[in-house]
C-alpha cells in the first residue's frame, strides 16, 4: 500500500495536546470535572461555557489520540510478530489502550481510513457535530436540569440523562473525529519550522503540561480578570511554555533516553527505509547510516510516516 508523509497527523496531535491542557485550565476556571488546582469560584455563565468546551473536547480528543498513536503500530507489528508486539503492548500499556492501538489503529492503518475520508464527508459531519453541540447538548443540559445544579444525574447511576449524555458523547466524538480528520488532511497537510518542533514536543509536551499549568494558573491568582478571560491569558501563557519547555527537554541526553525519542526516532527511518524503499532492514541496520544522513539532508526522514512515494524518493536522489 503507498503512502504520503501523513504531516497532517503530526498537526492534528499538536492540536489535541493543546486542547487537554485546555480541558484542565477550563477546569481551574471553572469548568466541570476533576483537577489539582482551582481558582476561586466562577459565575454561572463562565461555568456554563467551560463545561460546554471541555464535553465537546472530551467527547473525541483522547479516543483519536490513541487512534492516531494506534495508526502508526503496524510497523512494529510486523517486526516483532503478534505474540510479541501483544505482550509488549499488554505489559506496557494495558487493556484500554490495547484496543485501540491493536484493534482501531491497524484496521484504520491496513485500510488506509485516515487519509480516505472525502471533503463532502468531512463537511456532512461538521454540520452534525454543530447541531450536535450547539442545540442538542445544550437543550439535554436545560431538560436533564444542569441549569438547576442537578450535575450528578449525567455522571452516573441510572437515570436517562446519564444514558442520552453517553450517546450524545459517542456521536459527537466520531463527528468530530471524521471532520477533523478530513480538514487536516485537505488543508493542514504541510509543516514549517514551528510546527515541526511543535510536533517533537508534543509527547514532551503533554508530560509536563499539568505542573506547568498549574504554576501558570497560581502565578496569576492575584490578576482581577473575569473567569473567561483569565481562562484566555491561562491558554495564552501555558500552551507555549509547555511546548518550550518540552523543546528544551526533549534534546537533553537523559531525557531522551527515558522517553526513548533515539528509539522511537530509529523506528520511524527504519520505517521508511523498509516502506519506501522495499528494503526489510530491521531496527539499527548497518548500510543504513548513509542512507538516513541523505534522508535527513533533505528534511525526509524527520517527522511523519512513510513521507514519500517510491518513485518520488528516486527522483530527488
Amino acid at each position: 500500500m503507498e503512502k504520503i508523509r501523513l504531516f497532517f497527523i503530526d498537526n492534528l496531535r499538536i492540536l489535541l495536546i493543546t486542547l487537554i491542557m485546555m480541558i484542565h485550565l477550563s477546569i481551574t476556571y471553572g469548568g466541570e470535572g476533576s483537577w489539582y488546582y482551582r481558582d476561586g469560584q466562577a459565575d454561572t455563565l463562565s461555568s456554563i461555557l467551560l463545561t460546554w468546551h471541555n464535553a465537546a473536547v472530551q467527547a473525541f480528543s483522547m479516543g483519536l489520540l490513541f487512534m492516531i498513536a494506534g495508526y502508526f503500530t503496524p510497523g512494529s507489528y510486523d517486526r516483532k510478530g503478534p505474540r510479541q508486539y501483544l505482550k509488549d503492548r499488554l505489559l506496557r500499556l494495558g487493556i484500554p489502550m490495547l484496543c485501540y492501538d491493536f484493534i482501531i489503529g491497524i484496521v484504520a492503518y491496513r485500510h488506509n481510513w485516515l487519509t480516505r475520508i472525502s471533503g463532502p464527508m468531512g463537511r456532512l459531519w461538521l454540520c452534525l457535530a454543530i447541531i450536535s453541540i450547539v442545540i442538542v447538548f445544550p437543550a439535554l443540559f436545560v431538560l436533564g436540569g444542569a441549569i438547576k445544579g442537578n450535575i450528578d444525574a449525567f455522571t452516573g447511576g441510572l437515570h436517562w440523562q446519564c444514558f442520552t449524555y453517553a450517546l450524545w458523547e459517542q456521536f459527537t466524538g466520531v463527528a468530530l473525529i471524521i471532520t477533523l480528520l478530513a480538514l487536516f488532511h485537505k488543508r493542514l497537510n504541510r509543516q514549517g519550522k514551528l510546527t515541526r518542533a511543535m510536533s517533537g514536543s508534543a509527547y514532551t509536551a503533554y508530560i509536563i503540561h499539568a505542573p506547568v499549568i498549574i504554576l501558570v494558573a497560581i502565578a496569576i491568582r492575584n490578576i482581577s480578570l473575569y473567569p473567561l478571560l483569565k481562562f484566555v491569558l491561562a491558554v495564552l501563557i501555558s500552551v507555549p511554555l509547555c511546548f518550550g519547555i518540552g523543546n528544551i527537554i526533549r534534546k537533553l541526553p537523559l531525557a531522551r533516553r527515558i522517553l526513548a525519542l533515539d528509539v522511537w526516532r530509529q523506528r520511524r527511518k527504519a520505517d521508511f527505509i523498509q516502506h519506501a524503499l522495499g528494503i526489510d532492514i530491521g531496527l539499527d541496520p548497518e548500510p543504513a547510516p548513509a542512507l538516513i544522513c541523505l534522508f535527513e539532508q533533505y528534511g525526509l526522514a524527520e517527522i511523519g510516516f512513510l513521507p514519500v512515494f517510491k518513485i518520488k524518493l528516486v527522483a530527488r536522489f
